[in-house]
C-alpha cells in the first residue's frame, strides 16, 4: 500500500481547505436555519394582520422597454382578498376574491375562475401569500429555491424557480419592513 506525504507549506493548505469547507458546509446551515427562523417570524407577525391597506407603485415595462409607473392603492383581506385599486391610470383594477380574478387592464376587463386556470392560481397563491407573509405556501405550491436577506430596514425573500416553467414565475421578490414584517 502506498502512502501520501504531505509536508510543509502544502500541508497547510490542505488544512485551510479543509477547514474552510467544514465552516462554508456549516455556516450555509446556519444560515438555512436563520432564515427559517425569519420566515416563521413574517408568517407569524402577518398572522395577527386581518387587513392591510397601503399605497403602492407599480413600475411595468412595456413590449417596447418602455417603462411605465403606475399608483394606486392595495387592500388585503385575510385570507383570499386583494386588491390593486390604480390611481394612475385610473381605470386598471386587479382584484382576487376568492376564487374569482378579476382585471381591467387598459379597459379589457377579464374574470377569470382561478380554479379553473393553473397559472392563474398560481398568481393568486403567490399574491395572496406574498402579501399575507405566508412564503412556505408558495414553496408548497411550486418549486423555488428560497434566500433571505437582512437590511438594515427589512427582510428581503428572493424566490427563484429551480426549473424554467412553462407558466408561473422565474423569480418573485419580496420585501418586509422589519418593524411590523409588513410587505412593502
Amino acid at each position: 500500500m502506498n502512502k501520501i506525504r504531505i509536508s510543509g507549506a502544502r500541508k497547510f493548505l490542505l488544512s485551510a481547505m479543509v477547514a474552510f469547507a467544514a465552516a462554508f458546509s456549516s455556516s450555509a446551515d446556519l444560515r438555512a436555519a436563520d432564515d427559517d427562523a425569519i420566515l416563521s417570524k413574517i408568517a407569524s407577525k402577518n398572522a395577527g394582520y386581518k387587513t392591510m391597506e397601503y399605497k403602492f407603485d407599480h413600475v411595468k415595462t412595456t413590449a417596447t422597454k418602455a417603462q411605465v409607473t403606475m399608483h394606486g392603492t392595495s387592500y388585503y383581506t385575510a385570507s383570499d382578498k386583494f386588491a390593486l385599486i390604480y390611481t394612475d391610470p385610473a381605470t386598471e383594477r386587479f382584484i382576487i376574491n376568492g376564487t374569482k380574478l378579476y382585471m381591467n387592464r387598459s379597459g379589457k376587463v377579464q374574470n377569470i375562475d382561478i380554479t379553473k386556470v393553473p397559472s392563474m392560481k398560481m398568481m393568486s397563491t403567490c399574491v395572496l401569500c406574498g402579501v399575507s407573509g405566508r412564503v412556505s405556501d408558495i414553496l408548497k405550491a411550486a418549486d423555488y429555491d428560497c434566500k433571505v436577506e437582512e437590511t438594515k430596514d427589512a427582510y428581503v425573500v428572493t424566490l427563484t424557480a429551480k426549473q424554467k416553467a412553462a407558466k408561473g414565475y422565474a423569480r418573485i421578490l419580496l420585501s418586509y419592513r422589519k418593524s411590523d414584517c409588513v410587505c412593502s
